[in-house]
């Protein structure tokens, strides 16, 4: 069914013929009737109006019989062709959505987004997207529509909807963020890392560090519990690669040469340093150290002798400038360096 057509069903433009072979066209598969719904949220979230209920005298005549249908959770009209109407059928559906208020119980609501399609945020127009980045050497709080709350950590960006809609609530993130995502047991948050998987969880709290350059990236759960999925389609494609307690990282490795998929029991202090202010490296390779400088402090790190990478360093720094960093690497490791404004110099001692 060519989108356009669905769109001016919505609009009222359609005569009466157009209608029933639209509406036969959504009673035929379960398939179409996610493709409408989905056209239906679009339509919502985009900020139009409402179907006029003169477009589609069954939306009216039928309210009444929705809510009762979907009370008493039958859903038979949606499966049986001649419990009601093909009409009948989707209007009871549309009218359940733009009911949705309704006070219904828990089994009801979960039939609700069973019938909802995934909205992607490559669904969701640039408008009525919000994205937040954080430049090097800065870190901020991020409130989500939900109540949900993200701090994020320096060089960072994430992306989400004005609104949640649908069965999921969707985020992306690159850098890293600490999640404390509002409890919804029906609506699960999948924040997707950019790096071949998605976070999905319904209530908790577990950090992100996702950057699209470094070749591992780390989810660590403190709260609650988490699925790391891969998803192309929620509804049909939802792939469980695993699922972390707390206390536990799930690691993934780009280089596919070493094992690319871990659970590990998680060094929680060092995880959750940053958002205390801390670094913290603990027999950390001097690729990853150098990194995090750089977005710490807003630097750029030239390294000018291929040694330097040989250096693990275990350490812990606060407040101190990027000198005072420098100066305690190179009394500890042997690593020299020269400032020129915004960029450092590595080099080994001679």
């Amino acid at each position: 069914m060519d989108k356009k057509t669905i769109i001016k069903y919505f609009q009222g433009k359609l005569s009466d013929s157009e209608k029933e072979i639209l509406l036969d066209w959504v009673n035929a598969s379960d398939l179409n009737m996610k493709y409408f719904m989905r056209q239906f949220e679009l339509w919502n979230i985009a900020g139009n109006p409402g179907i006029d209920k003169n477009t589609d005298k069954d939306i009216a005549d039928l309210k009444s019989m929705a809510r009762q249908s979907i009370r008493s959770s039958r859903v038979a009209f949606l499966k049986k062709a001649g419990y009601y109407s093909a009409a009948a059928a989707v209007a009871a559906i549309l009218v359940f959505d733009i009911f949705h208020r309704i006070e219904l119980n828990e089994n009801v609501d979960r039939l609700r987004v069973e019938y909802q399609e995934r909205v992607m945020l490559s669904d969701i127009p640039d408008n009525l997207q919000h994205v937040v980045y954080t430049p090097k050497g800065t870190k901020a709080f991020v409130d989500l529509p939900d109540g949900s709350r993200v701090k994020l950590n320096s060089d960072t960006r994430i992306t989400f909807p004005d609104r949640f809609t649908g069965p999921t609530r969707e985020v992306a993130i690159e850098g890293e963020g600490y999640f404390e995502v509002v409890s919804d047991s029906l609506v699960p948050m999948v924040v997707s890392t950019g790096k071949g998987y998605s976070v999905e969880v319904k209530g908790t709290k577990f950090n992100v560090r996702s950057y699209p350059e470094d070749e591992v990236s780390q989810t660590t759960l403190y709260e609650g519990k988490v699925n790391i999925v891969d998803m192309s389609d929620y509804m049909s494609d939802r792939k469980l690669l695993a699922v972390l307690e707390p206390g536990n990282s799930y690691v993934k490795k780009d280089n596919l040469h070493e094992r690319p998929l871990l659970v590990k029991k998680s060094d929680m202090d060092k995880e959750r340093a940053w958002t205390e202010d801390r670094m913290v490296f603990s027999k950390t390779p001097m690729k990853e150290v150098i990194s995090t400088i750089e977005r710490w402090h807003g630097v750029d790190i030239v390294v000018k002798d291929k040694a330097v990478y040989d250096i693990l360093l275990t350490a812990e720094y606060g407040q101190e400038s990027v000198v005072q960093i420098m100066e305690a690497i190179r009394f500890s490791s042997g690593v020299d360096f020269r400032i020129d404004d915004r960029t450092v110099e590595l080099f080994m001692e001679k």
